[in-house]
């Protein structure tokens, strides 16, 4: 670009003297009002810093696209357009200050019932799924910031706030506070968001579908900051549900001190959806195969793989739930965790352990390993699992050289 007003780059959706703007000076945002067709929105001004951002394809910054992008087909708050207003431009987005969030629905006892909750968690986590789909991070999930919205027929959405904080997976992430009820215990030491962060404050909306009442959180924040920092749940010790069991193994995945255990947020998504096909048909809960700590172990012993740290194996009857596991629940993690067990020859035998006694194959040992964990890696890499990539490049590599080296000796 030569010249002229950068802004002049943007699509401007509404300008000085536009009717539909009837907004003005508000308390906590540049300017808030109506817009005619829509109903109430704020304006927060785009700086000066994010105007001058690299422009994309569409000839607009990465702040209006990452907009564009969430608006697209998710359950958040509406994002309008541009407006130019005295030479400075604003993002205008959907107003929900007065709409019922989950804070407000638990402390007047306004919830729906256990079912319509439990689809209401799906959707905030199928939300997230979206989010990471695209290559974002929503930051911020609290009961303040996840409005319920009752459609016709009383069925009931959710409908996610505070969009503006959204960034991409690669844009800096940290605030300079935060509420320590919703944030993962990591990010007290690093400060910084990412998927993972992301995956631990989804599942507030799940936890609160288990009870009735507010899930009890200590006032003392120095409590709850010791409770994570111990690996403990942060929502304390309270009574279960009858039938909460599935609901509550989830949260915990979803809570596990590991950030490489957390589940991606399809995962989440999927299981949440099942929990709300089982209770609608009233079938038995299924216990999870594979324990937190049971995954930690492996984790452990994976690590020190990569560190050159052998000497450990993995029980067969590990290599035998972790496999049940993908198969019953296709759990991304326990893929990951079996196709890197399978690479670094970690069950006793190694790889012919996994092997079908009736193939016959008379591919090199290296082959047959690499080929068989990235059958479980791809899996996991697919499913948003990034601690499988480095396995996966190691398998893959190992087949590459395997086959650059068959190819200078093949007579053709």
């Amino acid at each position: 670009m030569t010249g002229g007003n950068k802004s002049s780059q943007l699509s401007i959706a509404f300008t000085d003297g536009d009717k539909r703007m009837n907004v003005s000076r508000d308390t906590k945002y540049p300017f808030s009002g109506v817009l005619e067709g829509v109903g109430p929105v704020f304006c927060v001004e785009i700086k000066n810093s994010l105007m001058e951002q690299a422009k994309i394809s569409t000839g607009t910054t990465r702040l209006v696209e990452i907009y564009r992008r969430i608006s697209a087909g998710t359950l958040v708050q509406s994002f309008h357009g541009i407006w130019e207003h005295e030479r400075k431009t604003y993002y205008v987005m959907e107003d929900l200050r007065n709409e019922l969030t989950i804070a407000a629905a638990l402390t007047t006892n306004r919830l729906p019932d256990r079912l319509a909750r439990l689809r209401f968690a799906y959707d905030v986590a199928n939300t997230v799924a979206y989010f990471h789909s695209v290559g974002l991070l929503i930051k911020v999930i609290t009961d303040e910031t996840v409005v319920i919205r009752t459609l016709e027929g009383n069925e009931v959405r959710p409908c996610l706030a505070n969009i503006e904080t959204a960034r991409t997976f690669m844009e800096p992430t940290a605030m300079t506070s935060y509420d320590v009820r919703f944030e993962a215990a990591e990010y007290q030491r690093q400060r910084m968001h990412t998927k993972y962060t992301d995956i631990w404050r989804q599942v507030n909306s799940a936890s609160n579908s288990s009870s009735d009442h507010r899930t009890v959180w200590h006032p003392d924040k120095a409590f709850i900051r010791q409770r994570l920092a111990d690996g403990s749940l942060p929502w304390g010790d309270q009574q279960r549900e009858d039938g909460s069991d599935d609901i509550y193994a989830i949260v915990g995945e979803c809570w596990n001190a590991s950030p490489a255990l957390r589940p991606s947020a399809s995962y989440v998504a999927q299981t949440l959806l099942e929990i709300v096909a089982r209770h609608t048909a009233k079938t038995p809960e299924r216990d999870p195969i594979v324990s937190p700590e049971h995954k930690q172990r492996v984790l452990e012993v994976i690590r020190a793989s990569r560190d050159g740290k052998r000497g450990e194996h993995i029980a067969m009857g590990s290599v035998v739930a972790l496999r049940r596991s993908v198969e019953r629940d296709m759990d991304p993690v326990s893929s990951f965790l079996l196709g890197a067990a399978i690479w670094y020859e970690l069950p006793p035998g190694g790889v012919h352990e996994y092997e079908d006694p009736e193939s016959f194959s008379i591919q090199p040992r290296e082959v047959k390993r690499a080929r068989e964990a990235l059958q479980y890696l791809e899996g996991a890499v697919d499913a948003g699992i990034d601690e499988a990539h480095k396995e996966t490049a190691l398998a893959y590599a190992s087949l590459a050289r395997h086959y650059l080296h068959a190819s200078k000796n093949t007579d053709i």
